[in-house]
C-alpha cells in the first residue's frame, strides 16, 4: 500500500510527505508546541507540515496503529484538511493506509465517525501487476517466474508480496544459486513460511536454464520456434 502511494507520487512528479501516526505520543506532535507571543499562547506548527502549494500527498502510513487519542485528534484534518494550528496548502491530498481490523494485526478499531470522513478502498493482490512491478524494479527474472508459477504462496501468513520482494532483494547478489543452497535456505526461512520455502527450493533445484520465461510463454500466441 505504502509503495503504491509513493510510486503514484513519483510517476506524477508530486510532492509527498510520509508520516507514521503510531509514533505520535500526544496531540502536541500533530498541532505543534505552545509558545508565548505578544502576550498570547500560540502554537508553532511541526516542521514536517507542508508549506508550498501542491500537487502533493500527505501520507499517514499505518494510520490505525496510532493510539485512539491521536485518531480522535485527526478527525478535523480528515474532514476539513486542517487542525487548530495549521492546514494543508492548496492541491495537497490526504492519503491514509491501514491494516484490516480482523484480529491478525495490532490495530485500533475505527468507528463510523472516522470511516465516514474518508473514501475507503479495499486493496486486493493480483500476481500479474506484481510481476510487472518486480520486473520494473529489476528483481531477478527467474524468481519472478517462480511467483508466476506458484501465486498461491501469497496468503495471510508470512509469505506476503512485501516479504517475497525483500527476499528477492536479499538473494539478488548470490550467484550461482545452486552452490549456495544452504545460505539461500537460511535466508528464505527468515522471510517466508515453511511451505513457500519448500516450493522455492524445489523450483530452483528442478528449473532448467535456457527455457523461455513463464511470462513469455503466457504472452505468446504462436509457440513455433520458442523451444529448441
Amino acid at each position: 500500500k505504502t509503495q503504491l502511494v509513493r510510486d503514484c507520487a513519483k510517476a506524477n512528479q508530486w510532492k509527498i510527505i510520509s508520516l507514521a501516526p503510531a509514533q505520535f505520543e500526544e496531540m502536541g506532535d500533530l498541532i505543534g508546541m505552545p509558545q508565548i507571543a505578544g502576550g498570547r499562547t500560540v502554537l508553532r506548527k511541526p516542521a514536517w507540515v507542508p508549506e508550498d502549494f501542491g500537487p502533493g500527498i500527505l501520507l499517514l502510513d499505518d494510520f490505525n496503529r496510532a493510539d485512539v487519542r491521536i485518531l480522535k485528534g485527526l478527525m478535523p484534518l480528515l474532514q476539513d484538511g486542517r487542525l487548530v494550528s495549521w492546514g494543508l496548502p492548496a492541491d495537497w491530498h490526504l492519503v491514509l493506509t491501514a491494516n484490516p481490523d480482523q484480529g491478525d494485526y495490532h490495530v485500533t478499531p475505527l468507528d463510523p465517525a472516522l470511516l465516514t470522513r474518508m473514501m475507503n478502498v479495499q486493496m486486493t493482490f493480483a500476481v500479474g501487476p506484481w510481476a510487472d512491478w518486480a520486473a520494473a524494479h529489476r528483481l531477478p527474472g527467474y524468481l519472478i517466474d517462480f511467483v508466476l508459477l506458484y501465486p498461491e504462496i501469497f496468503g495471510p501468513g508470512r509469505s506476503t508480496p512485501r516479504s517475497v520482494a525483500q527476499l528477492f532483494e536479499s538473494i539478488r547478489e548470490l550467484p550461482p544459486i545452486r552452490k549456495h543452497r544452504s545460505i539461500l535456505e537460511a535466508v528464505a526461512r527468515g522471510y517466508l513460511d515453511e511451505l513457500s520455502v519448500g516450493l522455492l527450493l524445489t523450483y530452483l533445484k528442478s528449473s532448467q536454464p535456457g527455457l523461455p520465461a513463464v511470462k513469455t510463454l503466457l504472452q505468446t500466441a504462436d509457440f513455433a520456434g520458442e523451444v529448441a
